[in-house]
């Protein structure tokens, strides 16, 4: 008898150095801070040791929640690509995984395109296109239903939510940003879904006046306000993998909320990498599973929850 199984989150990460043999002190060849593009950048400030032990529990946590992960390479010399959300939305569809690349506002980000598309088409993901006008992938939050949300005004132009939609096969709100503290959306709003009811939360004050109303007017969410404090600690910053949760910062009122929802908690600290103004999300591009598949899934267990007579009439 053929079995419908949940599928794994699938995630690609980037390496957080690369091995030049000619060279194996090149400073070029891993994480560090090198310049200052958003708020929370100081130049010098990371530890590179303490990155390297922040991002193997990271990667470690993800594993055992079951998740599929994949590895790029570093790109040497672009110290941010550790951030590999940045680079790329990907999505499976039943035939084939695509990718949607970046185009990145800044000079310093801008070597990473090409490279992380040359990376991709290696582990087998086909490269449908690439924005036309600024867009980051930090600026993309899917909430696993028939919309997405984008935001823009720091590194993201508005008008890239039509190309994003073409890609995604849904609605994308586009949301305005206007903290620079919360230069991309992924700092400032994340959603889950529980008890297939969709829970935004976000912080009111990193959005724009009418950004904020539209999303208190959208009826099929439940809108969760956090505080600028644990948003300021990057508790937004997610990652979810198999009803789990992994946070970078201990955030006990964001974690509250998620363990009402039935939500369970991994927090794993990544400070070297908040220094440079990322977390959890920014670390990983997650693979979208095409929206079919995940109604399949959902129907069979929700068949599977009916008696067996009853199932006999359907």
């Amino acid at each position: 008898m053929w079995k419908i199984k949940k599928p794994k989150t699938k995630f690609i990460y980037s390496a957080i150095s690369c091995v030049n043999r000619h060279l194996p002190n090149d400073p070029s060849s891993k994480f560090q801070i090198a310049w200052e593009i958003n708020p929370h950048m100081k130049k010098g400030a990371a530890s590179f040791s303490v990155a390297a032990q922040e991002h193997q529990r990271f990667i470690t946590a993800l594993k055992f929640t079951g998740a599929d992960l994949h590895e790029v390479p570093f790109v040497r010399g672009a110290y941010d690509s550790v951030f590999m959300k940045d680079s790329a939305i990907v999505k499976a569809d039943v035939t084939q995984v695509r990718a949607f690349l970046a185009t990145f506002r800044t000079n310093e980000r801008a070597t990473e395109t090409q490279t992380r598309a040359r990376a991709l088409e290696k582990l087998g993901v086909t490269i449908q296109g690439q924005a036309t006008t600024y867009f980051e992938g930090g600026d993309f939050v899917d909430a696993n239903q028939d919309f997405s949300f984008l935001g823009y005004g720091f590194r993201t132009d508005k008008d890239v939510s039509s190309e994003l939609s073409t890609f995604m096969d849904k609605e994308v709100i586009p949301l305005e940003i206007v903290d620079p503290h919360f230069y991309h959306l992924d700092t400032a709003l994340n959603t889950i879904t529980a008890d297939d009811n969709c829970y935004v939360f976000a912080y009111r004050h990193a959005f724009s006046e009418n950004s904020w109303k539209l999303l208190q007017s959208l009826p099929s969410i439940n809108l969760i306000e956090v505080s600028r404090k644990e948003a300021m600690l990057f508790g937004l910053n997610w990652v979810e993998s198999d009803n789990t949760i992994i946070l970078g910062s201990f955030v006990p009122e964001i974690m509250d909320h998620l363990r009402m929802l039935g939500k369970s908690i991994v927090h794993t600290p990544l400070s070297q990498f908040q220094l440079a103004g990322g977390s959890a999300a920014c670390l990983v591009a997650q693979v979208h599973e095409v929206p079919e598949f995940a109604r399949l899934y959902q129907n069979v267990e929700a068949q599977r929850k009916v008696p067996a007579y009853q199932r006999s009439l359907n």
